[in-house]
């Protein structure tokens, strides 16, 4: 659960930094 919602967290955030690079997020 936990993992899930930070995988879920971590990802947005990378969208958010990074919307070029949403396809291929290194997370």
């Amino acid at each position: 659960m936990a993992k899930s919602l930070s995988r879920s967290t971590v990802s947005r955030v990378a969208t958010r930094i990074f919307p070029t690079s949403r396809a291929a997020s290194p997370f």
